[in-house]
């Protein structure tokens, strides 16, 4: 099924513009301080698209923890530490999700931030150890993780929290990667294993369309509860890092009672769209819930109550989601 969404313009990275603080040290005249993206660590990327934060951001944030300015003081020290622990985790071929913190590497209070660690302490600090070891944790993914087990439900959650993260990690070493080989995925198609080389980023774009986007999408298009808001943040992010690569096709998997399951195909920018647009139908009421029959887009039944008249999906007038306030 052909896409029906148009090509919209994608999110940039922004850069990062001169701030003047001031000192808030106690008993001391308060100057001005003037802080600059050009007074952090020398050597950190500026090809990133800027996600969760921006190599310009983090450069203003590491010279602020220099001066000892909290709360970036603190946090500074946080990260590193985080940064520092071990990443030694099993990768199977064939991943599944026996639970809600497996696989271990994907949790979002194991693996994940310990790698995301990594790829900010490379940017606070400019010591390319960090972004070897970024890509190393990648490299391992690609290689190892040849599919995602497509019948586990419990993986189309698992991988919807922690892919982003993934996303956010390569995009901070883009600089550091631009020009080097590893080995992954030479194909984008869930049912190709192959594995060769080629340009690192090239081959986790391609892992990142076959597995977790592949698997996901279902939950993007048939949920309105927490799950299809991760796996629909999830499909956002895997979009919007293949800015560079038009010529992509994305398989978005739909639900069986939609046209018969009938798979859509997008163009990088079109899965954009289609993500944006279901966030804003969960939003406005417009999205149908195909995953359970006790979704509140069901006007009868238990998950509605006999005291008021019945919610559809949507958030209401009072900011309550119904899908997770019934939960």
């Amino acid at each position: 099924m052909e896409s029906p969404y148009a090509d919209p313009p994608l999110a940039s990275s922004a850069a990062g513009a001169q701030m003047e603080l001031v000192s808030i040290e106690p008993d001391e005249v308060q100057l001005p301080i003037v802080i600059s993206p050009n007074s952090g660590p020398s050597g950190a990327a500026t090809g990133s698209r800027g996600y969760l934060t921006t190599p310009q951001e983090l450069k203003v944030i590491a010279a602020k923890a220099k001066q000892g300015i909290q709360p970036y003081a603190k946090a500074y020290e946080n990260v590193m530490a985080v940064a520092n622990e071990k990443w030694d985790y099993n990768l199977d071929s064939k991943e599944t999700c026996r639970n809600s913190d497996t696989p271990k590497w994907i949790d979002d209070n194991e693996g994940i931030p310990r790698l995301y660690a990594r790829a900010l302490a490379y940017q606070l600090t400019g010591d390319e150890r960090y972004a070897a070891e970024v890509r190393a944790i990648l490299e391992r993914v690609m290689t190892e993780v040849k599919t995602i087990d497509i019948k586990d439900q419990q993986c189309r959650l698992n991988f919807g929290w922690g892919t982003p993260e993934l996303v956010a990690s390569a995009d901070l070493i883009d600089d550091y990667w631009a020009n080097l080989n590893c080995r992954g995925p030479l194909s984008t198609l869930y049912t190709n294993t192959t594995v060769g080389g080629g340009k690192c980023k090239a081959l986790f774009q391609n892992w990142l369309v076959k597995n977790p986007y592949y698997i996901v999408s279902l939950s993007a298009a048939e949920s309105n509860s927490n799950w299809g808001a991760a796996a629909t943040a999830t499909t956002a992010y895997i979009a919007d890092y293949l800015w560079d690569r038009p010529e992509v096709t994305l398989i978005h998997r739909q639900s069986p009672k939609v046209n018969n399951g009938a798979e859509m195909k997008f163009t990088p920018s079109e899965a954009y769209a289609y993500a944006n647009q279901r966030m804003f139908d969960r939003m406005n009421g417009y999205s149908v819930d195909y995953h359970g029959s006790n979704s509140c887009d069901f006007l009868s039944g238990p998950q509605q109550s006999n005291e008021w008249t019945p919610v559809k999906s949507q958030i209401t007038e009072n900011g309550i989601i119904p899908e997770d306030a019934r939960r």
